[in-house]
């Protein structure tokens, strides 16, 4: 399974992975991302996660979902998403992805928040683990 989509409350996300050329820590990924609802659509062509970016969110989830985590981010070299890490396990929000467009070709601080609950959180752990583990 090289894609995986969620729909968090009406709102499609869609992330892709099928190669990463090498594990160097130079190695651009062809992953992309797409968020689309009523009033957003952002699509992330490859090479916005290196390798190593990569590697280092399924750790971060699977951190997460042991419980082993504290509140943190994580921001990447292409800017255009930045993960928030800062719920616990009595909260049903435990992180959120803050989504950076491209406005007239530049990047400001204006973002889109798409939280993630639980069971989102889940799916993706279990797709970049089963991801990374054949690529």
């Amino acid at each position: 399974m090289n894609n995986l989509e969620l729909d968090i409350d009406g709102t499609l996300l869609e992330f892709n992975v099928t190669d990463v050329g090498d594990h160097s820590r130079d190695a651009w990924t062809n992953a992309t991302l797409r968020v689309k609802n009523e009033y957003f659509n952002m699509n992330i062509a490859t090479t916005f996660l290196s390798y190593p970016e990569l590697k280092e969110i399924s750790t971060t989830l699977d951190k997460l979902v042991k419980d082993e985590l504290r509140p943190m981010s994580l921001a990447f070299i292409e800017p255009y998403l930045e993960i928030e890490f800062n719920r616990t396990h009595d909260q049903q929000i435990v992180c959120e992805l803050l989504l950076y467009p491209e406005i007239d070709s530049m990047f400001t601080n204006q973002h889109y928040n798409l939280p993630l609950d639980w069971s989102h959180v889940l799916k993706l752990q279990k797709f970049l683990s089963q991801r990374l583990a054949v690529l």
